[in-house]
């Protein structure tokens, strides 16, 4: 991966980041919207978000690494 690749794909990174956060932070008021008595959609909801933030960042991370340690292979 080069580095412009690179450039290029950290705004998607980062809006799932974002997405993730806001889902995180509204997931007991999406969880108000449920039935009495069932927390089940509000711990789908935090369960979601932390698997987009931490997938992202992961991501993010490894394409990182590959556009700082990439060889230059001109021959």
């Amino acid at each position: 991966m080069t580095q412009r690749e690179f450039i290029a794909s950290v705004p998607r990174r980062l809006a799932g980041i974002i997405i993730g956060i806001i889902l995180y932070v509204n997931s007991d008021h999406i969880a108000s919207a449920s039935p009495a008595g069932q927390d089940v959609l509000g711990d789908n909801i935090v369960l979601l978000s932390s698997l987009i933030v931490a997938l992202s960042s992961i991501k993010l991370l490894v394409d990182w690494y590959l556009a700082a340690t990439e060889e230059d292979n001109k021959i």
